[in-house]
């Protein structure tokens, strides 16, 4: 891979697809994602005159997760592909899964291994919102949900949570229908099906999960403003 077209941010994606070996539930160090992203490319990642011998801790810190005016609305945990727990511990969100698996996929040719788990990967999230209770609700009846804590149970959200925590779980549902619909189109694909060819998902399920998070987002646009001054998670990313 010689990643030169690649800015920083997809190299390092690409590095967290490694660290994470293409599994959103794996965890992995600010450090490991460092050494990683820099054994690919020391020019971009070490430290200014020593770059073959040491990696740069400042220039991770940027790009991942920067409260900078300039930066911190662009890292990477703020645009939703990686989520960050106490402790500087990472791991690649569906929507950074999918982003670097096509990046993968477009850098080193396909590489099937990684498509496969970015399918399934996806098939789980949807899944889990097709089986929602509250969504089997709206399915037989759209006046349903009729009130808030219906919703804030489906995003699990409460009056009281964080704003931040309100836009992290409502923005990584959109996040979430956004990259299954660009893994279809990637491939002009209608449905994704595992190896023995049974159906995970298609365009129409995709499609009755996307009204159906608008549908909310729409009814109760007052009290996620309540919730989130800034309207964050009332806009798509």
């Amino acid at each position: 891979m010689t990643g030169q077209r690649l800015g920083l941010k997809e190299k390092l994606l690409l590095a967290a697809l490694d660290c994470s070996k293409g599994e959103t539930a794996t965890r992995f160090t600010g450090e490991e994602l460092l050494v990683t992203a820099w054994k690919h490319d020391p020019y971009a990642w070490g430290l200014r005159g020593f770059e073959t011998e040491h990696p740069d801790l400042e220039k991770l810190r940027k790009e991942i997760d920067s409260r900078g005016k300039s930066t911190g609305s662009q890292s990477l945990v703020n645009n939703g592909f990686l989520a960050k727990e106490e402790g500087r511990i990472y791991s690649l969100t569906a929507k950074g899964l999918a982003a670097a698996a096509r990046l993968r996929r477009t850098d080193d040719g396909t590489d099937r291994t990684v498509q496969a788990k970015v399918g399934r990967e996806l098939h789980a999230k949807i899944k889990a919102i097709l089986d929602n209770q509250v969504f089997s609700a709206w399915m037989k009846d759209h006046e349903h949900p009729r009130h808030f804590r219906d919703a804030g149970y489906f995003w699990g959200i409460a009056p009281g949570t964080p704003a931040k925590t309100v836009r992290q779980r409502v923005t990584a549902v959109d996040d979430v229908l956004t990259a299954a619909a660009d893994f279809l189109g990637d491939r002009g694909l209608k449905e994704v099906a595992d190896a023995r060819g049974r159906i995970l998902f298609d365009e129409t399920d995709l499609e009755r999960c996307r009204e159906f998070q608008r549908t909310m987002k729409q009814r109760f646009a007052k009290e996620l403003t309540l919730l989130d001054p800034e309207g964050s998670s009332l806009r798509n990313r």
